[in-house]
């Protein structure tokens, strides 16, 4: 569906823009930093362990804290959002 309003609908385009911005800097710091991720953050089980348990603390409390609503509509985020959606992902 959303393909076919691509063309003729600005704000399924600017929803599929904020994607692939979102989407960026995961890629590139996943393509420059590959050989260092493989060989150092992949290689160590007590660090693989560790994080899953820092992250699923950090996700605990943040569940926790009562987060006023900035944006409502994920398709009309400004595109800033989505960069910064892309940079701490």
């Amino acid at each position: 569906q959303m393909l076919i309003k691509l063309p003729s609908d600005p704000q399924t385009r600017h929803f599929v823009i904020g994607i692939l911005i979102a989407f960026l800097p995961a890629a590139v710091i996943g393509a420059v930093g590959h050989d260092f991720i493989k060989n150092y953050l992949f290689e160590s089980p007590k660090l693989i362990c560790s994080m899953l348990i820092i992250g699923g603390v950090v996700l605990l409390v943040v569940d926790r804290i009562n987060f006023k609503p900035v944006h409502h509509d994920v398709e009309r985020f400004p595109l800033s959002v989505y960069l910064k959606i892309g940079l701490f992902q």
